[in-house]
């Protein structure tokens, strides 16, 4: 079968298979986000059990219409929600069908307690607080109970199906990686086993054939591509050994001539050297015989300082050790000589059958002179180096000391600002907890107080003819004032320390706050992405983050002139990150961080501070007309 052939089957066996992979595991995917968004839904059930319950518990206290509008408000959208569960299970269904089941009870007992509120005598609300309000506390509290305890039974079932569909995703990816790792192991062994192993055996028969041995023959195994290359080259190496000599045979006669011509030319140019007229040339050139006596010298060596030679005499002292090594060795001596005060490279060429020998020099002094000041200014340089070198021991020996001393004042100061961080954290938490106390003070105190001397002028009033028209109409008159104080004791309480951050959690808060905070600025419209859940946000952080979000959203109402907020919490690279984003003005930060700024409060700071002590990080991004962008972020799975 031909490669090729066999290639393509493996290709649409392996292609199909992972088409169906690929398909089985893009189902399971959108099976677990179709998972996930219920198991939101359920935790939004969960929370929103718990703020219908905390809703009929203050309406029930102190029975105003704005509570009973904030509680149908509240239970449209928590019906929504119910409304919104597709569930596939069976124990899922059941769970499903008991939220139902109690929400409906839920709201069959909040709209009786509240019919029943309605229609009361004036008389007659003493008693009624006293006995059906407990019972109708009691019956909240059983359904809202079995409300959170079914929603937190479903978020759990849920939570269980998601983390198994996971699974078989995460198992389906496995089994195509698997599957593709299988492919590439099976084309490789294709590959290498048909091809690349034929290949290699030709690249080793064509480098045996470059080589010059063109009697080589590639074997032809079998009837395939691999098979046709192989007798297309071995016909190729027929050819070129009829029309080609041999490779060896060339290159050794190419060796054979480049030496040749070396040879040539090394010959050539002594030749042309030696060959100039000995009385023309600027060198010395001398002939004396195998004693030393001179035969023979041009006039430069009569006239050069350090030869002065002339025919019959001997040569200098210095030359003749070199004259009689090069008669005994019989070869060409080359060496440096000194001659007076200048300096000469001298040849000496013996001719052992004459019994003489020629004597050539030339002068190097000028090349000696700067070899010699080179080495001077060498060694000079060393000693500088040298010298240097031990400035700079002592310079980094004192800049040793002083980067060590800087450590140590490094250290004090970190331990320093670690005891400050810490007594700014200290001071921070006891303030969290005054506030607390003092909120649960005017709640239980000054909030228990004002109800009841209301609820005690209401009752005079129903009392009908016991009670005069002048003191009818000052007690009436003082109804809305005792309405007002108490709704200013709960706005103080409220901001002060909101007890649903203690009771419910930060979500619910961030809800409250935002919806308390469009009611109050009703020109400025809240957008909410809430990307988390409440488990994940650890308890030491929820205050900071409801404080730096309070602030934010303060300094929006006071000096942003913006119409729309644009609220963020969600997770991030594992860390927890909060935004507050409005399109309000903006401001210059370069003239909001100057320390010259008069218009500089502590809001800003105090952000920063709050974010940084618990150990997260503060940004703040604005430009003029382009609104103003508010960013903390915290590391997540960390307590404080």
């Amino acid at each position: 079968m031909r490669i090729r052939t066999q290639f393509i089957l493996i290709m649409l066996l392996f292609g199909m298979i992972l088409v169906v992979m690929a398909a089985s595991a893009i189902i399971t995917d959108r099976l677990v986000e179709k998972v996930g968004q219920q198991k939101e839904t359920a935790d939004n059930i969960f929370r929103g059990a718990n703020e219908l319950s905390y809703l009929a518990t203050d309406y029930m206290i102190y029975r105003e219409s704005q509570q009973h509008k904030r509680w149908q408000s509240k239970f449209a959208s928590f019906s929504s929600q119910v409304a919104s569960l597709r569930v596939d299970r069976p124990e899922q269904h059941v769970l499903v069908r008991n939220i139902q089941v109690n929400q409906k009870r839920l709201n069959e007992i909040f709209d009786s307690v509240a019919s029943a509120s309605g229609s009361l005598p004036r008389g007659e609300e003493a008693v009624f607080d006293q006995t059906f309000l407990q019972m109708s506390l009691s019956r909240m509290a059983v359904q809202s109970q079995g409300l959170v305890s079914d929603a937190l039974r479903l978020s759990r079932l849920l939570h269980q199906e998601r983390d198994h569909l996971r699974g078989i995703r995460t198992a389906l990816m496995h089994i195509m990686v698997g599957l593709f790792g299988l492919f590439l192991v099976a084309s490789y062994m294709l590959t290498y086993r048909r091809i690349l192993r034929s290949l290699l055996t030709l690249q080793a028969g064509a480098s045996i054939v470059g080589s010059g041995n063109l009697d080589f023959t590639i074997v032809e195994k079998k009837n395939d591509e691999i098979g046709d290359l192989s007798r297309a080259f071995n016909q190729m190496t027929a050819n070129l050994k009829v029309v080609t000599a041999s490779k060896a045979e060339l290159e050794k006669e190419i060796e054979e001539r480049k030496r040749t011509e070396e040879l040539l030319r090394e010959a050539h140019e002594r030749a042309v050297w030696l060959a100039r007229f000995p009385e023309q040339n600027p060198n010395p050139v001398i002939r004396s015989s195998a004693e030393g006596k001179v035969l023979y010298c041009n006039p430069a060596s009569a006239g050069l300082h350090g030869w002065r030679c002339e025919v019959g005499q001997v040569l200098q002292s210095e030359l003749l050790p070199l004259v009689g090594r090069a008669m005994a060795e019989g070869r060409e001596i080359q060496e440096d000589v000194q001659l007076g005060e200048r300096f000469y490279i001298v040849w000496i060429v013996p001719f052992p059958d004459e019994r003489c020998v020629n004597v050539y020099g030339r002068d190097i002094t000028q090349r000696k002179w700067m070899e010699e000041e080179l080495r001077k200014s060498r060694d000079e340089l060393e000693i500088r180096v040298e010298k240097r070198t031990e400035e700079l021991k002592v310079m980094n020996e004192e800049l040793r000391n002083i980067i060590e001393e800087c450590r140590k004042v490094e250290i004090r100061l970190r331990e320093s600002e670690n005891r400050l961080r810490h007594l700014s954290t200290e001071l921070l938490n006891a303030q969290e907890r005054e506030r607390r106390r003092v909120a649960q003070e005017i709640h239980d105190s000054l909030g228990a107080s004002l109800a009841a001397a209301k609820f005690k002028v209401e009752a005079t009033l129903g009392q009908g003819s016991h009670v005069n028209l002048q003191t009818k109409e000052a007690l009436k008159s003082l109804v809305p004032i005792l309405q007002g104080t108490i709704e200013e004791a709960r706005r103080i309480q409220m901001a002060l320390r909101p007890s649903i951050l203690d009771d419910l959690g930060l979500l619910a808060t961030i809800g409250w706050f935002c919806r308390q905070y469009e009611s109050t600025y009703s020109v400025i419209r809240v957008e909410q992405e809430i990307d988390v859940e409440e488990h994940e946000i650890s308890d030491s952080l929820k205050t900071v983050i409801f404080r730096v979000l309070q602030e934010a959203m303060n300094n929006i109402a006071k000096h942003s002139k913006a119409n729309l907020v644009r609220l963020s919490l969600e997770k991030t690279d594992k860390r927890l990150e909060l935004c507050v984003h409005d399109n309000g003005q903006g401001f210059c930060m370069e003239r909001v961080d100057s320390r010259e700024s008069a218009m500089r409060g502590l809001g800003l700071t105090s952000m920063k501070e709050r974010t940084e002590l618990s150990g997260g990080s503060f940004a703040i991004e604005s430009t003029e007309g382009k609104g103003t962008l508010v960013r903390a972020d915290w590391p997540l799975g960390k307590e404080d």
